[in-house]
């Protein structure tokens, strides 16, 4: 694995967001692959109190590093290629408020943005699983193909703990682990959930 990505401090540790009783949890890994792709229209600056960045340069403000950031490659392999691209959809039940305040931006237009950091950390759970235990990514694989199989998982009391530790982890919301696919590079999957994850 890459070092350098992988300083998560709080309460958690990268032990706890792959592994139960000291096995790969396939409900983990497929719960951190939902959370890794969003639609842009999603997009929300950071709140009032957080916006040091308007008295910074431009270039320096968060959607233009995000813009920055995505010029780079990033990296595919054929294990991931296997897992389907999803955007989870709990519109019907939680309507955006008149007081939702997106981001607006033509370049982020018919894109994706991705957390590339549990990206790096579901490819290399596939490649150790492809080597020691494949029984186990075949598992991971046709669960993550079963639309049925995600919703129900997603409401599991275990799989609902463990995405509330996730939250203000600097891995999963940190705006340095995100970047922009190509436009229409991409098309996901929407699955429909009954609660906000």
């Amino acid at each position: 694995m890459r070092t350098g990505i992988w300083l998560i401090a709080n309460r958690y540790d990268i032990h706890a967001l792959i592994f139960t009783d000291g096995e790969v949890d396939v409900d983990k890994v497929l719960c951190l692959h939902l959370l890794s792709t969003h639609r842009t229209e999603t997009l929300t600056p950071p709140p009032r109190e957080q916006r040091a960045f308007m008295f910074l340069a431009k270039q320096q403000a968060p959607l233009e590093r995000l813009m920055d950031r995505s010029k780079r490659r990033w990296p595919e392999d054929r294990l991931t290629k296997l897992l389907p691209i999803y955007v989870l959809d709990y519109a019907k039940n939680n309507p955006p408020s008149k007081k939702d305040n997106f981001v607006r931006d033509g370049r982020l237009a018919a894109r994706l943005i991705v957390n590339e950091k549990i990206n790096v950390l579901i490819r290399s759970i596939m490649t150790a699983l492809e080597k020691t235990n494949k029984y186990m990514l075949n598992e991971l694989i046709d669960k993550a193909r079963d639309t049925e199989y995600l919703k129900l998982m997603l409401n599991k009391p275990k799989v609902q703990d463990f995405v509330k530790n996730l939250k203000g982890l600097n891995v999963i919301s940190c705006c340095e682990s995100f970047c922009l696919t190509l436009p229409f590079r991409l098309i996901p999957a929407i699955l429909a959930v009954n609660h906000s994850v």
